[in-house]
Parts: structure tokens; C-alpha cells; sequence
């Protein structure tokens, strides 16, 4: 399969693109074959085709018999998907089969990896491998509650040797809920004395962001100290200190960025000095999203742009 084209991805039922998505996915059905070479992006973008289907959406143009014809050339590519990752992913090889892996398919690429218990045959050096990989990102992976208490020590290693994982936890158990939250699941192993150890860790950690300072000040779920509590308020008042040590005035800002090295498609993160809210966002990932498609659901799903409807918000009206 061509490399350069975007890939489908499946968000939401209710995901205004779904309508190119599907067109994406004819051109997938009719060039699929037995005989071609696929690589594991293909493989998961098979799976991805499946979930359209699953959830009764298809193009209006397409005829009853044709719905039958692609859903059941998807059940085909379902399970060439299903074949690939039992007899092809080995302990031996998955590393390098992770590193290949499109960014914005990582959340399927642990899902398949749970759903066929392949995950059972990789031992805990090669998992630790994995998670030491620069393309790693740990929330895709605490979907899968089987993975998660299958490597449930490696993973709670992960936690304590990253400060910034903090943010995970404070903002899952922590933030209100302006949307209903995706479940995540974490390691048994990371115990109530484990978490308020990272957390104490977080507030001194060097890029510490105000915003999850005041979530542990405010903590009702994460079993606290009020001593930690204390100390984090102390550090609230230092940042805020910070920001206002110049004057009364208060001066804030947005930042905007293209990182080479960043792992994940977007990142945010708050610049003390400056008192900016810095959005990264990720070189390879956009380079490699540059289709028709792939621009609008940057402007959906990565920049925000477009609300619920479709549309864009950000237009300009003459007074």
C-alpha cells in the first residue's frame, strides 16, 4: 500500500468526516488483494474500516448490494488483520513493528494487540523496551485493563520513573468532567503510597504545570497527605508569586510550535517565566497528514477548530 496517502481512522459515529473517511475506504475495498504486500498500518486501518461498518455508517451513493459486497470484503481484511497479529507479531519482532506504527494508530495498535492476547508473548524486557521507545506514549495503552495488569510492575515502573505521568492520574481522577472520560485503567500495583510519592515528585519537578498544582491543593480522589496538600499550595502560591513578581500587572500569552523530536501529535504545556500556554505539535505527524482529509481532521480532532456541527468558528465579521 502506498505510504504518503491518509490512512482511515475511525473517531466517532458522529465525526463530520466520516463521509470522506468512507470514500477513503472504497478505494481501500477495491484494491485490496491477497496477493499484495501489507504492512501492520494496513492492517490496522483494516480494523479501523471494520468499525465504520459496525456502527451502520456508509457512503449514501453506495447501492444495498454494495454495502454487502465492502461489508463483507471488511470481515475478509477484519481477519487478515486477526491472522497478521497472531502469526506475524513475536516477542522477537514487536519492537520494531511498534516503531512502524502511524502515530494516530496507536490507541487501535494496543486494542488488536489486546483483543488477540498477543500481548501474552512478550516477556517484561522487551515490554520495558516498548515503553522506553522515544514513540511511546502511555495513555493509549491504559485502555487495555488485560495489558495493564499483565505488566502491571512495568507499568507502575513507568509511572515512577516519569514525574510528568502525574498529569495522567491528576487529570483522570482530578479534573472535572466537561465530557464524558474515556476509562483508563491503572496498574493495582501503583498503590495509594506510589501515587502520592510521584505526586510530591511532580511538585518539584521542573516543568510543573500550576494548573495540576491546584488539582492536588483541590484533590478529592488521590488519597493525600495533608502535608503533600500543603506543600502543593505552597508551590501555588510560588508560581503565582512568580508570575506577578514584575508588578500588579499580569501578563499571559499563547505560544505555538513545531517540534522535530516530539513523540506525540500535540502537546501543552504552560512556560513559567513567561506565563505562556505553549502548544507543541509534532513535525512527523503533520508532514505526514498533508491530504484533504488529513488537514481537516487536524483542524477537528488536533487543533479544535470545529465544533460539533461541522463547522468553524473562527471567522471574520465585519462590524
Amino acid at each position: 500500500m502506498e505510504k504518503e496517502r491518509n490512512r482511515v481512522k475511525f473517531y466517532s459515529k458522529n465525526d463530520m468526516a466520516s463521509g470522506l473517511q468512507l470514500k477513503e475506504t472504497e478505494k481501500v475495498l477495491n484494491s485490496y488483494s491477497e496477493e499484495n504486500h501489507y504492512s501492520i498500518n494496513d492492517y490496522i486501518e483494516f480494523y479501523e474500516i471494520n468499525i465504520y461498518f459496525e456502527n451502520d455508517l456508509f457512503l449514501l451513493s453506495w447501492a444495498e448490494n454494495e454495502k454487502e459486497n465492502y461489508k463483507s470484503k471488511a470481515l475478509i481484511l477484519l481477519e487478515a488483520t486477526k491472522q497478521f497479529w497472531l502469526n506475524n507479531i513475536e516477542n522477537e519482532n514487536i519492537v520494531s513493528l511498534f516503531e512502524e506504527v502511524d502515530y494516530g494508530f496507536y490507541d487501535s495498535f494496543w486494542l488488536l494487540t489486546n483483543k488477540f492476547n498477543v500481548y501474552k508473548k512478550i516477556d517484561k524486557q522487551t515490554f520495558e523496551e516498548i515503553t522506553k521507545n522515544n514513540r511511546f506514549g502511555v495513555r493509549p495503552l491504559l485502555k487495555q485493563q488485560n495489558i495493564v495488569n499483565f505488566f502491571s510492575q512495568k507499568i507502575r515502573a513507568y509511572f515512577i520513573d516519569n514525574t510528568a505521568s502525574a498529569e495522567i492520574l491528576l487529570s483522570f481522577y482530578e479534573e472535572a468532567e466537561r465530557r464524558e472520560k474515556e476509562p483508563l485503567y491503572f496498574p493495582n500495583s501503583l498503590n495509594d503510597s506510589d501515587k502520592e510519592n510521584l505526586i510530591l515528585d511532580y511538585i518539584n519537578y521542573s516543568d510543573v504545570n500550576l494548573n495540576y498544582i491546584k488539582l492536588i491543593v483541590n484533590s478529592k480522589t488521590i488519597k493525600l497527605s495533608n502535608k503533600t496538600k500543603l506543600l502543593a499550595k505552597k508551590k501555588a502560591k510560588q508560581l503565582n508569586d512568580e508570575a506577578l513578581k514584575d508588578g500588579n500587572v499580569l501578563s499571559q500569552g499563547v505560544g505555538v510550535s513545531i517540534s522535530k523530536d516530539q513523540k506525540e501529535p500535540s502537546n501543552i504545556s504552560f512556560d513559567k517565566e513567561n506565563r505562556r500556554l505553549i502548544y507543541t505539535y509534532s513535525e512527523d505527524y503533520l508532514n505526514a497528514t498533508k491530504s484533504f482529509i488529513g488537514i481537516y481532521k487536524n483542524f477537528n480532532h488536533l487543533f479544535n477548530f470545529i465544533n460539533f456541527q461541522g463547522c468553524i468558528d473562527l471567522v471574520y465579521k465585519e462590524r
